[in-house]
């Protein structure tokens, strides 16, 4: 007996993740060159997350926040999932 899958023409990823996504994009695609660290992974799509890490896309741990080189500089972005403010705190 065979499984068959129906894929919904209509799924896709939820607003929270599309919205975050567009916004790693738009700073990609405007800073050519520069690194988005993504604090988490963006989305659970290896897929996705390799397309977006071929743009410059990192994806980083809370323990690796203190280890990027020049803060000041650089830019994290902070998942749909959301953050506890201790970790808005560590990263500022």
């Amino acid at each position: 007996m065979a499984l068959t899958v129906d894929i919904d023409k209509r799924s896709g990823f939820c607003g929270g993740v599309i919205r975050a996504i567009s916004n790693a994009e738009e700073f990609l695609d405007t800073n050519p060159g520069k690194t988005l660290y993504s604090l988490g992974a963006i989305v659970h799509n290896e897929a996705e997350l390799s397309r977006l890490g071929s743009k410059g896309l990192t994806t980083i741990s809370k323990e690796d926040i203190g280890n990027i080189q020049s803060p000041d500089n650089e830019t994290l972005l902070i998942r749909a999932h959301g953050e506890p403010p201790s970790t808005y705190e560590l990263a500022a």
